[in-house]
């Protein structure tokens, strides 16, 4: 089967005189899941498509598991036939369609990530970015501000804003560290992440369009929870293995700390998107102080200056 095939089969089992009523409510229970529409079940785990699939999984691999025992328990000369020809065959096949669904959808989102359209993935599908801040439609806690000219997506025509950000931080990463020389994951810190949906798109344009492995250190002082968790998961999604820390600290203390340690445990990049005037300035005196330590360091803002224009500057 295509693995990025859409056809629905049939994979409820059907009661017949040989399988004993013992697992009939378990049976019962893997039709209900079996059933299930996970676009209306999405609404329970916070519009995540993603996750509704690995629920049934879950779900569908512990019912498995107790059938099993069951018949097991029952010890009957047929159990093996009706378990392995009736029922599992089910089952398996049940599981194999869930993990190509969320295949297809992961490629499908991986896909929008990575275009020049990646408003694609917001919950008003891209057709009108203009209202402060934009979450994905998968998840209301990955999200970004829209605030200023250069800040929105779809860009603001005649002014570099995110997506030429994404673009040509990338290109200057593969000029100066080249993932085939690197021999190990690029390590990227973003200070004020905020949503974390900038993050995503560099994440997934670095690993999918380059072929980077990547180490994320995501640095702010007001972290959700749900924001956190949804990073992990999104970032795995796009690159199995992805390694993140996530720190409830401010950005200068984060670099005070980095000064004076050893050049190796410093980030190879450093990002700023969108933190106010004066934190920057902070920020850019001790990135010179980091440049000692790490001369390959690459630094990168898009942010506003004091006329409220948004700047990008990438060195």
């Amino acid at each position: 089967m295509n693995s990025l095939s859409k056809v629905r089969q049939d994979y409820a089992i059907y009661f017949t005189d040989d399988i004993p009523t013992e697992i009939k409510v378990d049976i019962e229970q893997y039709n209900k899941l079996c059933k299930s529409d996970v676009k209306s079940m999405k609404k329970n785990f916070n519009d995540n498509q993603f996750n509704c699939i690995d629920s049934l999984r879950e779900s569908c691999v512990k019912i498995e598991s107790t059938i099993l025992s069951k018949i097991q328990s029952l010890n009957l000369q047929s159990d093996d036939e009706i378990f392995n020809k009736k029922i599992l065959p089910k089952i398996k096949g049940f599981l194999e369609s869930l993990f190509l669904k969320k295949e297809r959808k992961g490629h499908n989102f991986i896909k929008k990530a990575i275009s020049d359209t990646p408003e694609l993935l917001f919950s008003n599908d891209g057709k009108s970015c203009t209202a402060k801040s934009a979450s994905l439609k998968q998840s209301c806690y990955i999200w970004e501000c829209h605030c200023e000219k250069g800040l929105k997506r779809p860009d603001t025509p005649g002014i570099k804003g995110r997506k030429e950000f994404v673009q040509e931080l990338s290109d200057v990463i593969c000029s100066r560290l080249p993932s085939r020389t690197l021999n190990r994951p690029l390590r990227i810190a973003s200070i004020g992440p905020g949503g974390c949906f900038q993050e995503l798109i560099q994440h997934a344009v670095l690993t999918k369009k380059f072929g980077y492995k990547t180490e994320w250190t995501l640095i702010d002082t007001f972290w959700f929870e749900e924001t956190k968790e949804h990073f992990l998961y999104f970032s795995d999604l796009i690159d199995k293995g992805t390694s993140v820390e996530l720190l409830e600290k401010n950005g200068t203390d984060y670099l005070s700390e980095l000064i004076g340690k050893k050049s190796d445990t410093i980030p190879d990049v450093i990002t700023v998107v969108d933190i106010g005037v004066s934190a920057l300035e902070s920020l850019s005196f001790l990135i010179e102080q980091l440049r000692k330590l790490n001369p390959n360091l690459i630094f990168a803002y898009l942010n506003k200056d004091q006329k409220n224009n948004v700047q990008m500057q990438i060195n």
